[in-house]
């Protein structure tokens, strides 16, 4: 599967080893293409960035648990801070 990882996205700036995704689902991240780069097989210190491209191996649900990381809308700085 492939998954492109959104602008805002709450796994922006975290490495790999910090999201521990094949732990949490079961997945593993084949390989991160970044522009003309391409890392493959990634290491556990790489970061994903808005609009890496992600190549995943796992099966529909365990891609679907990644999928909705990545989506979820990141926290908004300051939203619970007082006056």
């Amino acid at each position: 599967t492939e998954l492109t990882v959104p602008v805002g996205s709450p796994v922006a700036g975290r490495t790999l080893v910090e999201l521990q995704i094949r732990e949490r689902f079961g997945v593993n991240i084949i390989c991160i293409e970044r522009g003309d780069e391409l890392h493959a097989p990634p290491r556990p210190a790489d970061r994903l960035f808005p609009m890496d491209q992600l190549l995943i191996f796992g099966d529909d649900n365990e891609t679907r648990g990644v999928q909705a990381l990545i989506e979820a809308p990141a926290p908004v700085l300051g939203e619970d801070a007082g006056g």
